[in-house]
C-alpha cells in the first residue's frame, strides 16, 4: 500500500487519461505524458518523498524508545529511588514493560520493497533516486541492526521463507526499470 500511495496514485492522479479507454475514474490531471513539467512537479515530489524516507526508521526508533521510556518512567513513578523500582508485581508483567517490543520483520521487508520499487520505477528519469535509494537502505540496515541489539525482544526463529519471497518480488524491480525507462526514452 505504501508504494501504491507513493508512487502509483502520484502518477495517476497527475496524469490526463481522457484519451484512455480505461480511466478508473481519474481524469483531472494534466500531465499527458514524461515531459519537463512532469518531472518539475512530480520528481521534485518523488525525490521528497524518497528523502523524508531516508529518515523515516531514525523516527519510528525515536519513538519507539521514547515510548518505551515513558511506560518505564511510569511504572517506577517517575521519582524513582533506584533505577529497580517498580510497581510491578510479577515477573511476566515486569518482563511486558522492561523487556522491549517485538521484533516484526515485515514493517523493514516493507520499506525495503518500496524503496527498491520507487527508485527503479522512477529511476531511469531520476538517477538521484539511487543515491537516495542506497542512503535509505542503509539507514534502515543500521536502525534494524541497532533495534536488534537493543530495543527489541529476542526475534522470534524465523525460516527463510519470508526473505525467499522478499527476493522473488525483488526481481520484478529490473522489468519495472526497463518498461518505464523504455516509456521515459520515448518521449
Amino acid at each position: 500500500m505504501q508504494f501504491i500511495n507513493t508512487a502509483i496514485l502520484l502518477f495517476f492522479v497527475n496524469a490526463n487519461m481522457t484519451q484512455s479507454p480505461i480511466t478508473f475514474g481519474l481524469v483531472g490531471g494534466s500531465l499527458r505524458d514524461f515531459n519537463r513539467t512532469w518531472f518539475k512537479l512530480i520528481g521534485n515530489t518523488v525525490i521528497g518523498a524518497m528523502i523524508i524516507g531516508i529518515f523515516m526508521p531514525i523516527v519510528e526508533q525515536l519513538t519507539e524508545w521514547i515510548l518505551g521510556s515513558l511506560e518505564k518512567c511510569a511504572d517506577r513513578g517517575c521519582c524513582p529511588k533506584s533505577k529497580y523500582d517498580t510497581k510491578k508485581t510479577g515477573i511476566a508483567e515486569y518482563v511486558e514493560v522492561y523487556g522491549g517490543i517485538d521484533h516484526q520483520i515485515h514493517y523493514g521487508y516493507s520499506t525495503l520493497l518500496v524503496i527498491v520499487f520507487v527508485t527503479f520505477l522512477f529511476g531511469f528519469g531520476i538517477p538521484i533516486l539511487f543515491p537516495i535509494a542506497a542512503l535509505s537502505i542503509l539507514v534502515l540496515y543500521c536502525t534494524e541492526k541497532y533495534a536488534l541489539y537493543y530495543i527489541y525482544k529476542e526475534p522470534p526463529m524465523y525460516d527463510s521463507s519470508i526473505t525467499e519471497e522478499i527476493l522473488s518480488t525483488l526481481r520484478l524491480a529490473p522489468v519495472l526499470y526497463f518498461a518505464c525507462g523504455y516509456w521515459m526514452l520515448t518521449n
